[in-house]
């Protein structure tokens, strides 16, 4: 019993031989190879073309929105034919941007100024009008009044700080040198008490 392995190399070595192709079958595959080639070359052709007419034309139009068209260059095939397709259009177009950009910027109507009216009239509580304050011509000058005002305030809240403060220290002092008198006058009275009273005789000592 053959195993498979015989089996499978059999079958490939019984295989027939390949036959030649025969030669009505050439000739056909030729001339079909033949006939695409032309179509081939035709569409290459064709896109070359296209491709060619597409770069010129975007060349030219950004000539001419930069302003920068030569005579020689002109919209179609060839230049010197005098097909222009659109070239005038492009530059009025372009003319037309130029002239947007050269113009100065519009200018807006400035804002109304304010008129001022008549101001209401301050009264008092009796009801009699109170004369207005002139506005100083300086607009900075309320603010330096306001600043003087402030600082002189200041300073006259330190000086009543510092007399309050001093007038304590004074009546500190008066009172101690009250207390020192009071304590030298008292002092002064038991020195003379003891010299006024006799002296005492001393007692003999007793020996046991």
């Amino acid at each position: 019993m053959q195993s498979r392995f015989h089996q499978s190399w059999s079958h490939i070595y019984n295989q027939p031989a390949a036959q030649p192709l025969q030669p009505g079958f050439q000739r056909a595959m030729y001339h079909g190879f033949h006939r695409r080639g032309p179509s081939r070359l035709l569409w290459f052709l064709i896109g070359g073309g296209v491709f060619a007419w597409w770069y010129h034309h975007k060349e030219v139009k950004q000539a001419i929105m930069q302003g920068k068209v030569p005579e020689s260059s002109q919209w179609g095939w060839h230049g010197a034919c005098g097909n222009r397709w659109g070239r005038e259009r492009w530059l009025e177009n372009a003319n037309q941007q130029q002239q947007q950009h050269q113009q100065p910027q519009q200018q807006y109507p400035a804002a109304p100024v304010a008129i001022p009216t008549e101001a209401a009239v301050v009264t008092d509580e009796k009801g009699q009008p109170v004369p207005a304050r002139p506005q100083p011509a300086d607009p900075w000058e309320a603010e330096r009044q306001k600043i003087k005002q402030v600082s002189q305030q200041s300073m006259d809240a330190a000086s009543d700080i510092a007399e309050l403060s001093l007038d304590g220290v004074l009546s500190a002092v008066e009172g101690l040198r009250a207390k020192l008198a009071e304590f030298r006058q008292q002092r002064d009275q038991q020195r003379a008490r003891s010299q006024s009273e006799p002296a005492k005789p001393s007692e003999p000592e007793r020996r046991v």
